[in-house]
């Protein structure tokens, strides 16, 4: 088994800590409120915007996993740099699918007037 140094175990914790601290769902939200798609109150009320959101998050998530089964795996100094890059990268994919759909489909936003 390989000892790490004082600095590894430190940069560890602390990617540990930036991957664990944020769901994909809690990106995703914070994104939509940064770019003024929805407000805090709407999550707080949880209103339509807010559900319609968090079903295409819920959505691709659990197709992701379906597809990758990389769910239950353990984070460890080898891999949270990975995972943490997954974890973004699946963020990005659900704020693309949220942009095309409030594009494509106007039905889908008609709360949004």
């Amino acid at each position: 088994m390989k000892k790490y140094t004082i600095i590894e175990i430190v940069e560890f914790e602390k990617n540990l800590f930036e991957y664990t601290k944020s769901s994909v769902e809690d990106l995703v939200l914070e994104h939509c409120i940064k770019t003024q798609i929805i407000h805090p109150t709407d999550i707080a009320s949880k209103t339509e915007k807010y559900k319609w959101i968090k079903h295409i998050c819920t959505s691709i998530v659990a197709s992701t996993r379906v597809l990758t089964d990389e769910s239950n795996e353990n984070i460890n100094y080898n891999n949270v740099n990975k995972l943490t890059l997954q974890k973004n990268n699946l963020v990005k994919i659900i704020i693309k699918e949220i942009s095309k759909r409030l594009y494509n489909t106007p039905s889908d936003y008609r709360w949004y007037q």
